[in-house]
């Protein structure tokens, strides 16, 4: 299934909302779990790293993806838009949503779902978890923001209204004490890790 045909523009318009679906980051943090485990294991206690295994579970595969928009479509939920997240994390997800669109956004960044697991893990490489990559997380922009949100519960999909999208062509992120915008360049944390890394062993 191609999702980028879900996509019809002229459908995406100013006070929809946007929804993300799935945890940010899992697909980046299981991936450094796996390549630096001996690091990890020097640093964290074994229970935390023991919670790290039962996370597995949260990550949707793509397979996923196309059953959770079939359903969907089944109930009579009104979707305008689906944008799923793989390398740049959100935030490259974000910047695609609003230029394929031509619209601008505004989310907040208190709701987005992120594990601590994700979040202990990027703090000790120093990374950031909302450029990580997510393969298994999707945005789904709709007019019907609670009904989806039930409708994912129902089927088991953890998901969290994040935003809206806005007239004034900007891509606005609202935190605790400041308001940034998305940059157009949007690099992945886990392939600059992994360069880095490269680097140091030569």
């Amino acid at each position: 299934m191609d999702h980028k045909n879900e996509l019809r523009n002229e459908f995406i318009s100013p006070g929809q909302e946007i929804i993300l679906c799935g945890y940010l980051g899992l697909e980046g943090m299981f991936a450094i779990w796996q390549e630096a485990k001996e690091e990890l294991s020097k640093h964290f206690s074994p229970s935390f790293l023991q919670s790290i295994e039962k996370l597995k579970s949260l990550q949707m595969p793509i397979t996923g993806l196309t059953d959770c928009i079939a359903l969907l479509k089944e109930q009579e939920i009104s979707i305008k838009g689906i944008f799923p997240l793989g390398k740049g994390g959100i935030w490259a997800a974000l910047w695609r949503l609003a230029e394929d669109a031509e619209v601008g956004l505004e989310v907040e960044l208190s709701q987005m779902l992120l594990k601590q697991e994700t979040i202990e893990i990027c703090e000790y490489f120093r990374l950031n978890p909302y450029r990580l990559t997510s393969t298994g997380c999707f945005l789904l922009v709709t007019n019907e923001g609670k009904a989806l949100l039930k409708k994912l519960e129902t089927i088991g999909i953890r998901g969290n209204k994040i935003g809206h999208i806005i007239e004034e062509k900007r891509k606005r992120v609202k935190g605790k004490e400041e308001i940034r915008f998305i940059g157009h360049r949007n690099p992945d944390e886990l392939e600059q890790w992994r360069a880095k890394r490269s680097v140091i062993r030569c």
